[in-house]
C-alpha cells in the first residue's frame, strides 16, 4: 500500500512539474511516466496469481518490467553496464546484510523491508547520480535479492519503489538545491554523473 502511495504521489509531483531536472534523465515524456505509474498502482490492485510456488500481481510484474526494459533498451551501452555492476553490487550487499542480520537474529532486518528500500535507494543515488538509473538499480537489486528468499514477487512491491523513488526524489533535490554559479561542489557532483 505503501508504495502505491509513494508512486501516486511522484506522479501527481511530475503532473506539476516538480523534479522536472530528474524526468528528464529517463528520456520519456513526462506523461508516459505519469502513466506507467498510474498502470502499475492500478495493476497492483488486482489480486495476486499463484502458479506453484510463485506468486506474483500484474503491478509488481510491470514495476519489473519497467526497470529491465530501461536498463537494456535505454542510455549508453557503457552507462548500461555500469548500472549493471552497480546493481549487482547493491544485490550483494543487501543479501549480505539480510543473511548477517538473519544469523545473528536481528528480526527487523532479517527480511527485505522498507528501511533496506531507504538505504538502497540513498545509495543508488550515490553511486549514479542519475534518476533513471538510479530507480534501475534501486528497483532491480531489491527485487533480485527478495526473489533469493522468496519466490513471492509481492513481497518486494513497496520497498522496490521505496528504493527507486528514493534515488529519484534525492537527485531531484540535490539538482534544485545546487548552486547557479560554478562551485566545487556542483562540479563534483556532475563529474560523476551518469549521463547518456
Amino acid at each position: 500500500m505503501i508504495g502505491s502511495i509513494v508512486l501516486t504521489v511522484l506522479g501527481i509531483m511530475i503532473l506539476l512539474g516538480i523534479g522536472h531536472s530528474a524526468v528528464k534523465d529517463f528520456g520519456v515524456p513526462s506523461l508516459a511516466l505519469i502513466l506507467l505509474a498510474a498502470a502499475i498502482v492500478g495493476l497492483n490492485f488486482i489480486p495476486p496469481f499463484t502458479f506453484g510456488e510463485v506468486t506474483f500481481s500484474i503491478g509488481t510484474l510491470l514495476l519489473v518490467a519497467t526497470a529491465l526494459f530501461f536498463l537494456i533498451f535505454g542510455g549508453t551501452l557503457k552507462n548500461r553496464l555500469i548500472c549493471l555492476l552497480i546493481t549487482v553490487a547493491l544485490t550483494g550487499l543487501l543479501y549480505g546484510s539480510v543473511r548477517l542480520a538473519g544469523y545473528f537474529g536481528a528480526e527487523a532486518w532479517s527480511s527485505v523491508n522498507l528501511y533496506h528500500g531507504l538505504i538502497i535507494g540513498a545509495l543508488a543515488f550515490a553511486l549514479t547520480r542519475n534518476t533513471k538509473y538510479g530507480f534501475i538499480a534501486g528497483v532491480l537489486s531489491v527485487a533480485a535479492t527478495s526473489l533469493v528468499f522468496s519466490r513471492n514477487f509481492d513481497l518486494f512491491y513497496t520497498p522496490a519503489i521505496l528504493a527507486g523513488s528514493v534515488a529519484a526524489v534525492l537527485y531531484a533535490t540535490v539538482s534544485a538545491l545546487m548552486p547557479k554559479r560554478p562551485s566545487r561542489f556542483a562540479y563534483y557532483f556532475e563529474t560523476g554523473r551518469m549521463l547518456d
